[in-house]
């Protein structure tokens, strides 16, 4: 397998932004996040069992559907914090967070359901 949905300390997420009035049923902004390994993109997608995996691909000038495996909602936590949700466009209220693997140091994204406001399996630090 070329890739892996475990996460090196290195790795850098980059963000496809979409301006599209069809994005506009959920709050938030409408993102497609990717990383580059070995001169491909790599982007964070959702599986028809609520799994997150990695999947080369080509990023969508334009997405229409409000639905999408790679389509999320960005909404910013309070002023001042750099801290983010993102929540799938398949599955309402369930978003991305990171997990411990299981056998090694490094950590592993997830889709958690969120259970209250302060949840923060599913807050997400950018700087």
């Amino acid at each position: 397998m070329i890739f892996s949905s475990v996460l090196s300390p290195d790795c850098k997420f980059n963000f496809q932004f979409y301006d599209d009035s069809g994005h506009k049923v959920r709050k938030g902004s409408a993102v497609i996040l990717y990383a580059i390994k070995n001169d491909r993109k790599m982007v964070v997608c959702c599986s028809d069992r609520r799994k997150i995996y990695p999947k080369a691909m080509d990023i969508p000038e334009k997405i229409e559907a409000a639905k999408h495996e790679a389509l999320f909602y960005m909404s910013p936590l309070p002023e001042g914090t750099k801290k983010y949700m993102f929540e799938s466009s398949l599955y309402p209220y369930e978003f991305l967070g990171f997990e411990p693997a299981k056998h090694n140091s490094q950590l592993t994204l997830v889709l958690h359901r969120k259970v209250d406001e302060v949840d923060e399996r599913c807050q997400i630090s950018l700087s």
